[in-house]
Order: structure tokens, then C-alpha cells, then sequence
């Protein structure tokens, strides 16, 4: 690889700061794509509530997996799970707490364990992973693909006993959603007349005098950084999670995608 063909950059500076952050990223994935360590997630669940706790909008009370949680959002980073959490917020009873941004399999299937409904929201690799640098960007892209593979490998055994929706779906269909949790699952879903729908999700955040890459550099990164068995692999599994006869896809969405990739 090139030294033009780096996929880190500089929102992070100090090398050490981000050799460590990268550490801990990679530890929390290697315990949260494990079900049955789901306890050792307990403590970024405190870090979540204090994070959550200091954030408009969000509320510590949602940190943790709970049996008396109506509902679970859920998914790898960048696959719409802001946009999907805002319109739950708007369709659930007011002031209802629920668990969201867990991007953790071992927690979201322990609340599916406790009986709470899971809405599980998937993206193809190749726009999630650039999603997922474009905020983390200590994060390297062979890991952020790794990352990406233990997910939804987790997931993939109990997705019978989920609602799945995809990326183009979440955004444009949040009312088929809430259908679908409210039919399968009984969740207690109706749009509030001053609500909005939903929307799109909200872009990266970037500190100040920070610069942060386009999203036709990161992806052309994508391809040179990362083996082509780690993309077959991570696509083979975006495409059984979409082919599930059960998973909410927006069709027209697919086939345009379809159609420019063959161009």
C-alpha cells in the first residue's frame, strides 16, 4: 500500500492516542460480537449512560438492555440506526424509553433473551464501513470490515425473531416499520399527529477546523485496503440478511443500485 493509499486520518493526531483508541475499539467488538459475553459489556454500558446522560435527546435510562424496554434498535454503525431511533422516539408513547446505539450483538440479543422486540437495521458493507470511518477514523478499514462480519454473523442465527429492515427501508418506510413491530410483536407503535415521520440520518459530527474525507475517497479506499475474501465475505452476508423472506427492503432502491453497479 502507498502512503497515499492511508485510510487513517488526522481528527485524532496524537499516533498514541490513536494506537489506544484503536486497542479498546477492537477489544469492545471482540467482546460485543460474542453473545455469551454479554456481561462483560457492563461496563460500557456505565460509559454509554454517562455519555447518553450528558446528550440532547438521548437518555442514560436506555444504556442498559431491559425486560421492560417495549423495543431494541439496533445495527452496525452508519446503517440508519439515528434515523430509526428518531422515529421510534415519534411513534412510541411519549417519554417510553427504549434501547438504541447499542451496536453490540451480545446486548441486543439479550434483550431479544429478556423478550423485547428487536428492529435490526443492515446497510451494505461497502457504504456502512465508509459511514462507520467517516465518524471513528482511528478505526482502520480491514477492522472496520471485521467488525462488520462478527456483527451480523452474531445476528444472524435469531433474525427469525426480528424485524430486519434495510438501509433504503429505514429512511423511506418508517411507517412500514412500525407496522411490522406492531403486528409481529405487539409494540405499542402510532405516529403522533405532531410528529415528524422520521427522516434521514444525521451526518458525521466533525470538531472544529477539522477536515473530514469525501465519501468517493473513503470508498475507493475500501477496494484498495481491504482483501477481496474479506468483501465477499461481509457481502455474502448483507445478501442473506437481505434474501431473508422476512427482511424489509425497498425494491425500487435495490434495483437502481443494481443497475449503476453494472454500468
Amino acid at each position: 500500500m502507498s502512503t497515499n493509499d492511508k485510510y487513517e486520518f488526522s481528527r485524532v493526531k496524537s499516533p498514541w492516542k490513536r494506537a489506544r483508541k484503536r486497542f479498546t475499539m477492537d477489544i469492545r467488538y471482540r467482546i460485543s460480537c460474542r453473545p455469551a459475553l454479554w456481561p462483560l459489556m457492563i461496563p460500557y454500558a456505565w460509559a454509554r449512560s454517562r455519555r447518553k446522560g450528558n446528550r440532547e435527546g438521548a437518555f442514560a435510562e436506555e444504556a442498559f438492555p431491559s425486560a421492560d424496554f417495549p423495543l431494541v434498535v439496533d445495527g452496525y454503525p452508519g446503517s440508519a440506526n439515528s434515523a430509526a431511533t428518531k422515529a421510534m422516539r415519534n411513534y412510541l408513547p411519549e417519554g417510553t424509553h427504549f434501547g438504541n446505539h447499542y451496536h453490540s450483538p451480545a446486548e441486543t440479543l439479550r434483550g431479544l433473551d429478556l423478550g423485547v422486540p428487536v428492529l435490526l437495521t443492515i446497510r451494505h458493507p461497502e457504504r456502512a464501513v465508509v459511514s462507520f470511518l467517516r465518524r471513528w477514523d482511528f478505526v482502520t478499514l480491514p477492522s472496520a470490515i471485521r467488525y462488520y462480519i462478527w456483527f451480523y454473523e452474531a445476528m444472524l442465527p435469531k433474525i427469525e425473531q426480528m424485524v430486519v429492515s434495510d438501509f433504503s427501508y429505514t429512511i423511506n418506510h418508517i411507517d412500514g416499520i412500525a407496522e411490522q413491530l406492531k403486528d409481529r410483536f405487539g409494540v405499542p407503535l402510532e405516529r403522533r399527529a405532531e410528529a415528524p415521520e422520521g427522516g434521514k440520518p444525521p451526518p458525521p459530527k466533525v470538531g472544529s477546523g477539522q477536515k473530514m474525507r469525501s465519501k468517493d475517497e473513503l470508498t475507493a479506499m475500501f477496494y484498495r485496503s481491504i482483501p477481496p475474501e474479506e468483501i465477499a465475505r461481509a457481502e455474502s452476508i448483507y445478501e442473506r440478511l437481505l434474501n431473508h423472506p422476512g427482511t424489509l427492503k425497498d425494491e425500487d432502491q435495490l434495483e437502481s443500485r443494481r443497475k449503476s453497479a453494472t454500468l
